[in-house]
């Protein structure tokens, strides 16, 4: 596999390098890339996609680009998704960037001039344009800016390999070039001043000078700089030129990064510490002679101010780093995992130039590659909210230049100890800065009563600010309310601790308006913290307290009033980190009640997916295992309704599941697998049925055994892993057999049709399909039936037993009818009107197409509409009907662009390379049906009909031998396949002949 960044993106696992289809799925992949071997978060993925756009589908649509990803790599397993997200294989030598690196650190270190510019323009040779060329996403402008800066450090270091190799006279052009497209970058004019000077061009290296101080001038109001200087002075005094210092190699491949946060605005106070910080670290220079890297503890309580103050002294002093800041929340204290030191050196070695393939496998051998690259560089490094010592040891870099700032909630003893930190104690605010802050929050108010209140909140920033939103969300005189409220003694906040226990200080933070809570509110207020998801609504709540939803609605309307929760734009409740670590640890003190309340929740989204799962697949029968009426559950009117929940709900429910928990587990995944399916979400069937594989193994249930594996090999199918899906269908199919249960098995057989349809092994599918439309009569399920019917029907249209295909497709039709089954109907008639207009009955087919494009409209089915649509294209063309023809196909190609199905935009092309060559537009159809063959996906039929295409167009311009080849080509795939093709073919190769 080869994957390409440093121009267009493209990839090539066989034939040319091509893009990838579709715009949103060039982002994912490029963001991939930019972070290859690393793992990717959801919301990283989903912000570069969708620019931030808030949509409540984001998450779905994001595995349907997933699942189409998988289907153009050598091998999908290579995409892979874990607990950090999603996760890109590259291995060594497959991306171009590596290859780029690779060369100009083997150049950098070569000593034979000649030798070490033939080595830095392979590995320029290797751009093809700007990195990421045509994605216009913030998620890549910093690496792309890293990457063009890199580009242009290579230039010059291959310039001055070509100074020193005494090729002066040939790079002049070159040069000046260069200095044309980037006039501030002094370093290109002193090379091109130098090459021109040893060609015996005074006067014009003199002219280059003057141009550049000019443009300096008038662009930044600066002088050239002295380097510059020098060199116009050599020249002037007519000195013979040296040879062009040779540049150390790390900044070939190490740029500048900029990680810091963004600078603090309505910053009040600190002044003593920022001078303290200025005093502690001195001025990080090459010459202070000092041997360690200068490294501060800024340690306090939670909410104290520590990341502001951090990031603030390091703005401020930035001029001091030139070579770079490094930043990094290392997630000490929240309900996330604390962030591994070797995922975070493996991200500051990528900002450090080092692609992902390159980036070591071991901590220590990353933590000795970063010390590397960071010696002898001016830098800061900002760790932010570290937990423990071990966290932080194997990020100190080993230079004297580089400062470190590590914020904690934790003395981190030990670092003093041992590696020589010195600690900053940051207290709460002085009084004076603490009104300043409070009157900044609320404007201002009676003295007296901001003075009080500034002593209740113990003068912390983080209480101060809540205070301010409590004072503003309050009628009349709020600051007068809350005081009162406060000043009680029974009631006063809790006293923080003298030795800044951060713990204790992050429940007195918010004791105050928790110890205000109703006990019913309180109570709400721990089981939002026991929740396993990141958002709940008042049905969920109320499930947990065993109350009602009026009440639980009303405990989160109390709570989002006292800021203990806020409410999302769709009206869901969700807490921040902070508040929800500080809910889950009182949560933590009533085991009893916090087991109970998730014991009640997995009832409750049982029985309520099961409910909606009878409206969105009510063929499907799942069980009702929670007596009616014993839960409050939402009332769903019909299919959307029903649909919206699952969509808002489903990684709720999911974050149920436990394998300990057998008959939950099993009876959640039978419910959910057909909406998981249609839907989209893979990742999460695999998930749940994982789980609901090991609790029925472990159990002995049997009959959920076979079904966790049936819907295990439709995931791995969706997901192109062929043979993983056709292994568990497998042994599916054989515990069903056990059971005596036909109708399992016939499903579980289809399944391993389906893998084998979806790679065209057309011949063994048949005899498949056939044995599980016995098996499936056999038992009696309709609805199973109906499915079998409709794929035996839909491999036999496509071998070109047309009788057969009415025969059974017919049947298919008949039975989702008399069930008034909308989602088994869909498939039926949509291959019906493929049948049709493929035995020239294109009125008949017409209509059966309609009837599914209508369906498809009713029931959310994306792919069907896309399809029919394209369907609908091929028969006006056989009407006649060009322009109706022509706007079928491209509504076709935009649900295929939106949905990102390549076999469509695969199918989609091929009939409007055909409808072209209709109207004689030979060179767009000769486009559209090369486009078709560049798409990268394994359909040999689409790819055989789209050679016959271009066989058609060279014959049209008379070019008959081109057109044979083709043609041949073409023939030899049909006849392999076993498909119809070949009786249209042979006459036009006859023809020839």
């Amino acid at each position: 596999m080869e994957f390409q960044i440093l121009g267009a993106l493209r990839l090539r696992a066989t034939g040319p390098a091509v893009e990838p289809a579709g715009h949103l799925q060039r982002v994912m992949l490029a963001v991939l890339l930019a972070r290859a071997n690393e793992p990717v978060a959801v919301d990283v993925l989903v912000d570069a996609m969708w620019s931030g756009r808030p949509d409540p589908r984001s998450g779905q649509r994001l595995q349907v680009h997933v699942h189409k990803l998988r289907r153009v790599l050598d091998d999908p397993a290579r995409l892979s998704f874990g607990p950090s997200g999603y996760r890109l294989e590259v291995r060594p030598g497959e991306l171009d960037l590596a290859r780029f690196t690779d060369l100009v650190e083997r150049g950098a270190a070569e000593d034979e001039p000649s030798r070490r510019a033939d080595l830095l323009r392979e590995a320029l040779d290797l751009w093809h344009g700007q990195p990421f060329d045509g994605l216009d996403t913030p998620v890549l402008a910093d690496e792309t800016q890293r990457l063009v800066e890199r580009r242009l450090t290579a230039l010059e270091l291959l310039h001055e390999a070509e100074l020193t190799a005494g090729r002066h006279a040939s790079i002049v052009p070159e040069l000046a070039g260069l200095v044309r497209e980037h006039p501030l970058r002094e370093r290109f004019t002193w090379l091109l001043m130098s090459a021109l000077y040893r060609d015996g061009r005074q006067a014009e290296a003199l002219d280059a000078y003057r141009s550049t101080r000019d443009t300096l001038v008038e662009e930044l109001g600066l002088d050239p700089g002295p380097e510059l200087r020098a060199l116009e002075s050599r020249i002037l005094s007519g000195e013979p030129d040296t040879p062009a210092p040779p540049a150390a190699p790390a900044p070939a491949v190490a740029p500048v990064p900029a990680q810091l946060p963004a600078n603090v605005t309505g910053f009040v106070g600190r002044q003593a510490e920022l001078s303290q910080l200025d005093d502690l670290l001195g001025d990080t220079d090459t010459t202070t002679g000092a041997d360690a890297p200068p490294v501060v503890v800024v340690a306090g309580t939670a909410g104290v101010g520590k990341t502001t103050l951090a990031v603030l002294w390091s703005h401020r002093r930035r001029d001091r780093f030139p070579d770079g800041q490094l930043y990094v929340d290392l997630r000490g204290y929240g309900p996330a995992e604390p962030a591994a030191p070797e995922d975070v050196l493996a991200g500051f070695l990528r900002a450090l130039g080092l692609d992902g393939s390159a980036v070591p496998g071991e901590l220590d051998e990353r933590s000795a590659r970063f010390r590397t690259l960071v010696d002898g560089r001016r830098m800061v490094m900002v760790l932010d909210n570290a937990r423990t010592v071990e966290q932080v040891r194997p990020l100190l870099p080993g230079s004297a230049t580089v400062t470190v700032l590590v914020t904690s909630r934790d003395a981190l003893a030990g670092l003093v100890a041992r590696d020589g930190a010195q600690r900053l104690g940051l207290g709460r605010l002085p009084r004076a800065e603490s009104v300043d802050l409070l009157n900044r929050l609320v404007g201002e108010n009676d003295r007296s009563q901001v003075d009080e209140l500034v002593r209740l909140c113990a003068r912390l920033p983080l209480a101060l600010r809540v205070a301010g939103e409590l004072v503003r969300s309050r009628r009349g005189d709020g600051m007068a309310s809350l005081v009162a409220e406060l000043v009680d003694e029974q009631h006063r906040l809790d006293v923080f601790d003298s030795d800044d226990d951060p713990h204790t200080a992050v429940r007195a933070v918010f004791s105050w308006s928790y110890q205000n809570l109703t006990d019913v509110t309180a109570r709400l207020f721990r089981l939002c913290g026991a929740h396993p998801g990141r958002d709940v609504d008042a049905y969920a709540l109320a499930a947990m307290a065993g109350t009602d939803p009026r009440t639980a609605r009303r405990g989160l309307a109390a709570l989002a009033r006292a800021h203990l929760i806020e409410q999302t734009h769709d009206g869901r409740f969700r807490m921040h980190d902070l508040l929800r670590t500080y809910a889950a640890e009182l949560a933590a003190a009533d085991t009893d009640d916090a087991d109970a309340g998730i014991d009640r929740l997995r009832a409750y989204y049982l029985h309520t997916a099961t409910l909606a799962t009878d409206q969105v697949s009510p063929h499907l029968g799942a069980p009702h295992l929670i007596e009616p009426g014993t839960v409050a559950a939402p009332t769903f009117t019909g299919y959307d309704d029903a649909l919206h929940w699952l969509d808002t709900e489903i990684s709720n429910v999911v974050a149920t599941a436990d394998p300990a928990v057998a008959g939950h587990v099993t009876a959640l995944s039978y419910a959910l697998w057909h909406y998981l399916d249609v839907r989209g979400h893979f990742d999460e069937a695999i998930a749940l049925n994982t789980m609901a594989l090991r609790a029925a193994r472990e159990t002995g249930d049997r009959r959920a055994e076979a079904n966790a594996l049936r819907h295990l090999g439709s995931a791995y199918f969706r997901l192109m892993r062929t043979e993983e899906s056709i292994a568990h269908s497998e042994q599916a199919m054989l515990l069903y057999r056990e059971l005596g249960d036909a109708s399992g098995e016939g499903a579980a057989l289809n399944n391993t049709a389906a893998a084998l349809f979806d790679v065209n092994r057309f011949r063994e599918v048949v005899p498949l399909c056939e044995r599980a439309v016995e098996l499936l009569r056999r038992d009696g399920v309709r609805s199973r039936l109906a499915s079998g019917l409709s794929n035996l029907g839909s491999v036999y249209r496509t071998v070109g037993d047309y009788a057969a295909a009415a025969r059974y497709l017919h049947e298919a039709v008949e039975l989702s009818d008399e069930d008034e089954d909308r989602h088994r109907l869909i498939y039926p008639l949509h291959e019906l009107a493929f049948l049709a207009n493929d035995t020239g009955q294109p009125l008949e087919a017409i209509e059966y197409a309609q009837r599914a494009l209508d369906l498809a409209h009713q029931t959310g089915n994306r792919t069907i509409e896309g399809e029919a649509t394209y369907n609908l294209g091929r028969i006006h063309r056989q009407l006649g009907e060009h322009d109706l023809a022509v706007r079928c196909q491209h509504d076709a190609l935009r649900v295929a662009e939106v949905t990102d199905d390549q076999i469509l935009r695969l199918q989609v092309l091929v009939v409007l390379g055909q409808l072209h060559l209709d109207v004689g537009e030979t060179d767009a159809a000769l486009e559209r049906h090369r486009e078709a063959l560049a798409i990268p996906i394994d359909r040999p039929l689409e790819k055989a009909q789209a050679e016959e295409g271009i066989g058609d167009v060279h014959a049209a311009l008379g070019e008959h031998d081109r057109a044979a080849v083709h043609w041949r080509r073409a023939l030899t795939t049909y006849l392999d396949l076993g498909v119809p093709g070949a009786e249209n073919v042979r006459p036009k190769l006859s023809a020839l002949s």
